[in-house]
């Protein structure tokens, strides 16, 4: 019998091939001791919408089940705030569909920490409201690689919520007169200042230890992807072409190379194999130089 139940949030837009690899490797890495609903919240348009339907609602592992949830709007943290309201596990995940496990630890490892020492969120850059409101502005997407409570994610949901723009004049907020963001501020910024001011633990921020390459033909060096404490990998920007702008405004800003990788999800027949390959080739990540 598994030990802890947990809900998996994974946001999705108009890019099946992604949210094929991100399923498939969470089914691939189940944790015996982990009893996991994956909801993925679809906010793409149809006839799409009704394919990822059909393809994944009610998909099951041994210890996994997949349901699809439509989502009216496209927002990168409105998806959060929908599904944890419906979140029936112990703890909640927030992880984006171009993420996705490296090996099982990927939830038992959080899970573990924030059981037996009490850690509010467990995740890669959870800790970002802090350099957001000294250094900013700048985007922090802080929801791609997330783990707390889900009785911790609902009350944050419920008070602030992950999706923009933030609401200075809602009085559940407890900070509206010294609020350091922007009302555009990022998805997630908001519930991490949030945890910050209510206290309930200690978050422990996941370092990223390897990377996948890099643009070099772009000035900014753009990295294709990330490793994150050799848990989940995640690859950058993937959300860009859907979300932001055209194929060509992506295409300008991360380079042909990276545009080939993200193409190539479409065509996989072994997403885990993948997905793996993708692991190995990323080398030892060293900041300086970053």
């Amino acid at each position: 019998m598994a030990r802890f139940s947990v809900t998996v949030c994974v946001p999705h837009v108009s890019t099946p091939g992604l949210l094929a690899c991100c399923l498939e490797n969470i089914i691939h890495h189940e944790h015996p001791d982990l009893s996991a609903e994956v909801l993925v919240v679809d906010q793409s348009p149809e006839p799409l919408k009704s394919a990822i339907h059909a393809r994944w609602d009610g998909h099951k592992g041994r210890h996994t089940r997949i349901s699809v949830i439509d989502a009216p709007r496209i927002d990168a943290g409105y998806p959060i705030d929908v599904a944890v309201r419906q979140a029936t596990g112990d703890f909640f995940c927030s992880l984006d569909c171009d993420a996705w496990p490296v090996n099982a630890a990927w939830l038992a490892s959080p899970i573990e920490q924030i059981h037996r020492y009490g850690f509010s969120f467990v995740g890669c850059d959870c800790d970002l409201a802090k350099a957001y409101a000294h250094y900013g502005p700048f985007v922090a997407v802080n929801n791609f690689y997330r783990v707390s409570s889900t009785d911790l994610a609902l009350r944050a949901s419920k008070a602030v919520g992950f999706a923009r723009p933030v609401n200075r004049d809602r009085g559940d907020l407890g900070y509206a007169n010294d609020w350091p963001f922007h009302d555009w501020c990022d998805n997630g910024v908001a519930a991490n200042w949030w945890v910050d001011r209510q206290m309930p633990g200690r978050k422990l921020v996941l370092p990223v230890t390897r990377i996948l390459g890099r643009a070099h033909d772009k000035p900014d060096g753009c990295v294709y992807g990330i490793v994150v404490d050799e848990k989940v990998f995640h690859l950058g920007y993937g959300y860009f072409q859907d979300t932001v702008g055209t194929r060509d405004v992506c295409e300008k800003r991360m380079g042909p190379r990276y545009m080939s990788l993200y193409d190539s999800f479409n065509s996989q027949e072994d997403y885990v194999g993948f997905a793996d390959g993708l692991n190995r080739a990323a080398t030892e990540f060293a900041f300086v130089g970053w």
